[in-house]
């Protein structure tokens, strides 16, 4: 996947109503190049230890248990 531009950056940052100076976003942009390997690495990861739990059934286990760990 190849490295958004900046001006992708300043569009995010917008969306989520941030504003950012050209030195910050600068700043940000180079940042995700530089950790952007490492980041694609760990998504690869495989997640053995993940399962399929119905969250609400779970919760409700855990209420009827008296909320006790």
């Amino acid at each position: 996947m190849p490295l958004p531009p900046i001006d992708q950056f300043a569009v995010l940052a917008a969306d989520q109503d941030r504003t950012l100076t050209p030195e910050r976003l600068a700043q940000a942009h180079g940042t995700h190049a530089e950790l952007r390997t490492t980041l694609e690495r760990l998504r690869a990861l495989p997640l053995p230890f993940t399962e399929g739990v119905c969250e609400p059934s779970t919760a409700l286990a855990w209420i009827a248990d008296g909320g006790r760990p």
